[in-house]
């Protein structure tokens, strides 16, 4: 049950800004919004104040911002709002191209100004890894079914010889255990609540390195950072993300990543919920980076080219924007349709996914 109220906040939270983003670019260009809401569904709360609408409905999986004269049905048949002249400033049809241009981008434009502030804030919060300093030989992480774990090794213990030879950094360490590692056991003499043993240690091959390995490791200290760099550092991870799912989704439409691949197919509502339970054993700054990194995922989402999402109203609106012409409301009506079964499908698909994935398989 917790877990689901997170979910709920967290996907509320990345809706409300993504529609937040539309909603006051629509006011700062003199746009009528009509509603402004939050999930989709039947209604738990609303109020009116002035022109428009605000409401929070029951399923917290989308949410819209109606501007009057954006929809391709007459606004009359959908809102008690008065209604305009056909000529009026307010109305979205009579407001210049690039307003409206930057009003279907303005939602992901929110999206990804959140995950910048919020990549920023953990950088700043937790610093970064100082790579100038000088590691002690303390093991800090033992890979499971390693060497070293069946060899009894546990995080916190020190190695201090290998092979007779002594130790005293994780630079010395890594070079004398470099030099013995052929896959032959050896020896090495580590430091275990306070008492100091030989162990011997066979090492392991791995084929990602295509190296012999314990199964050690050792995490960097950390320094803090300014609010200049932890901000630069920031973008450069929201950049980093923002190219990853790019590549993963040119990988899906290519075919060379399956959509029921487990770490790079398809994943809907119910995934994410179970991925945000994973992340909140972690700790709250886990579930922040997650925040983050969703919400880059909704924005890339958004921004694909499918009649219905903002990737497809902007590409109706550039198309006007050079060519000069307006596309027929039978075809935007006709697009907004087929629009509408792709993302139904791919929900659904995505969901019978995931549920297979975490719930059958």
């Amino acid at each position: 049950m917790g877990t689901l109220i997170i979910a709920i906040l967290i996907l509320g939270f990345m809706v409300f800004v993504h529609e937040f983003g539309h909603f006051i670019t629509a006011k700062i260009s003199g746009m009528r919004v009509e509603e402004f809401s939050i999930g989709m569904g039947p209604h738990i709360y609303e109020v009116a104040k002035g022109d428009t609408l605000y409401s929070l409905r029951i399923f917290p999986f989308g949410g819209y911002v109606r501007v009057t004269g954006e929809a391709y049905t007459d606004e009359a048949e959908e809102s008690t709002a008065e209604v305009l002249d056909a000529d009026d400033p307010r109305r979205y049809p009579n407001r210049p191209i690039w307003q409206r241009f930057i009003f279907c981008l303005a939602g992901s434009g929110m999206n990804y100004l959140t995950a910048l502030v919020l990549f920023t804030a953990i950088i700043c919060s937790m610093g970064i890894a100082d790579t100038d300093a000088v590691l002690d030989n303390e093991i800090s992480i033992v890979s499971p079914d390693s060497a070293a774990a069946e060899a009894g090794l546990t995080a916190g213990d020190k190695i201090i010889a290998v092979e007779s030879t002594a130790v005293a950094t994780w630079e010395e360490m890594s070079q004398a255990l470099n030099n013995q590692a052929n896959g032959e056991p050896m020896t090495i003499t580590v430091e275990h609540n306070g008492e100091t043993k030989n162990i011997l240690i066979t090492p392991q091959y791995d084929e990602t390195h295509q190296s012999y390995l314990l199964g050690i490791s050792k995490s960097w200290p950390r320094k803090s950072v300014g609010l200049g760099e932890g901000l630069s550092l920031g973008f450069q991870e929201t950049v980093d993300f923002s190219k990853s799912l790019l590549h993963a989704v040119k990988r899906l439409m290519t075919g060379e990543v399956s959509v029921t691949d487990e770490n790079e197919g398809l994943t809907g509502p119910v995934g994410i919920v179970m991925i945000i339970d994973e992340f909140a054993q972690e700790g709250f700054l886990y579930l922040v980076s997650l925040t983050a990194m969703l919400s880059l995922n909704l924005a890339v989402f958004n921004l694909l080219p499918i009649p219905g999402l903002d990737g497809g109203h902007a590409i109706f609106t550039f198309w006007e924007m050079i060519s000069g012409r307006k596309v027929s409301d039978k075809v935007l009506e006709a697009a907004q349709y087929v629009g509408l079964i792709i993302i139904l499908f791919l929900l659904l698909y995505a969901n019978g996914n995931d549920i297979y994935r975490f719930f059958i398989k």
